[in-house]
């Protein structure tokens, strides 16, 4: 009972230590497509809250960074950042 004790103390804290370690360095999949093109699905238009792109084989709601900013069908546009389940873009 008392090495089962102390192998669960030493454990956990070892364990801590290497979870704190890689605290805020690890990219999930979806901070991978910061910075990569899309083409548009749907057209873009902020103002119509409307506009779909298609990234690494999967369709994303997208939105521009500018709002007098659009994108029509067949577009190129960079992925800027990632907002809830929406891809924010800019032209290419």
């Amino acid at each position: 009972v008392v090495l089962s004790a102390l192998f669960t103390v030493l454990g956990f804290r070892v364990f801590r230590k290497m979870l704190l370690k890689n605290k805020g360095k690890s990219k999930t999949d979806t901070d991978l497509l910061i910075g990569k093109f899309a083409r548009v699905e749907e057209d873009i238009d902020n103002v119509q809250m409307q506009g779909a792109v298609k990234i690494d084989g999967k369709v994303w709601s997208a939105r521009m960074v500018d709002d007098t900013e659009t994108a029509k069908v067949g577009d190129l546009v960079t992925v800027v950042e990632i907002s809830g389940v929406k891809l924010i873009c800019k032209r290419k």
